[in-house]
């Protein structure tokens, strides 16, 4: 089916999924876990398997969403953006070091982050408010394994 003027750019958010699964790919052959225990977080390889497995399928609903739910949609590039400026480039730069995975959020995640925020722009999806909330529930995935973690030791069985 032919996208419609107003919906040339919906296929950006299949990209950024399938960005973020190259991301996983990074994060995974340079041994993020090892990375992230040796900065004082405990995480394990199923930890990460899980957290990046509900990624995946975030990426893939939002992507299916796409404009009909745009917030919902350009959560996935939120999170990228977020994933990116803080949790890799942010890190990075007080570390003096890269992390596992910065290099494909450079190189990836902020192209195609933004390209996908464009691309609703210019279908007329995109609003200042919008483009907040899609960010801040961008942000709100990105943190909730680390909430979930700090909450295991009190409320898990």
């Amino acid at each position: 089916m032919p996208a419609t003027p107003h919906h040339r750019h919906e296929h950006l958010l299949w990209i950024a999924t399938m960005i973020y699964a190259i991301h996983v790919m990074e994060e995974h052959s340079m041994n993020w876990v090892g990375w992230a225990n040796a900065t004082g977080l405990t995480f394990n390889w199923a930890d990460f398997y899980v957290t990046n497995a509900a990624v995946m399928v975030l990426g893939v609903t939002c992507a299916s969403a796409g404009w009909r739910a745009p917030v919902y949609a350009l959560s996935m590039p939120g999170l990228m953006l977020v994933n990116a400026v803080v949790f890799h480039i942010g890190i990075s730069l007080v570390q003096y070091r890269l992390n596992p995975g910065c290099v494909s959020a450079l190189v990836l995640f902020l192209p195609v982050a933004t390209w996908c925020f464009v691309g609703a722009h210019r279908d007329g999806v995109l609003s200042r408010k919008r483009l907040v909330l899609a960010i801040g529930l961008g942000a709100l995935w990105q943190i909730s394994p680390l909430v979930f973690h700090a909450m295991q030791p009190r409320l898990a069985y």
